[in-house]
């Protein structure tokens, strides 16, 4: 799978191998439950977040591509512009990063080689709103 993930305006030279997502319906601070005997749920629903969890495969990826992707993924900014695969077409929407995570392969001749590389991506606003 290339060219699902558009992360900053750019489609990087990278495999992936899983794309994951969930649909958060969020409440704000007014939900909560009536009181007994009924107990009822009150709701107070902000809307819908999709964050994805993304892993890319970086087997046959150029060194000095792969450091490109987890620079772009590492700034310590608010958030990032990203494009998904949503359905059968795509979502855009801002992100924030918290945790880019990858692990060294190997070391052959002064090359290094990184791979196993996941993120995930949490919107900064719900995706779908009531």
């Amino acid at each position: 799978m290339q060219n699902l993930v558009k992360i900053a305006g750019r489609y990087f030279d990278v495999y992936i191998t899983a794309v994951k997502r969930s649909h958060e319906i969020t409440d704000g601070e007014n939900a909560g439950r009536t009181m007994p005997p009924q107990a009822l749920m009150i709701r107070d629903i902000i809307g819908t977040f999709i964050p994805y969890t993304i892993t890319f495969e970086t087997k046959k990826l150029a060194p000095g591509e792969y450091d490109a992707l987890v620079e772009t993924l590492s700034q310590p900014v608010d958030s990032i512009s990203i494009t998904m695969p949503y359905g059968q077409s795509e979502i855009s929407f801002d992100a924030y990063v918290t945790k880019v995570e990858d692990e060294l392969l190997s070391n052959i001749h002064g090359i290094r080689r990184w791979g196993n590389l996941q993120v995930t991506f949490t919107p900064m606003a719900p995706n779908i709103k009531p």
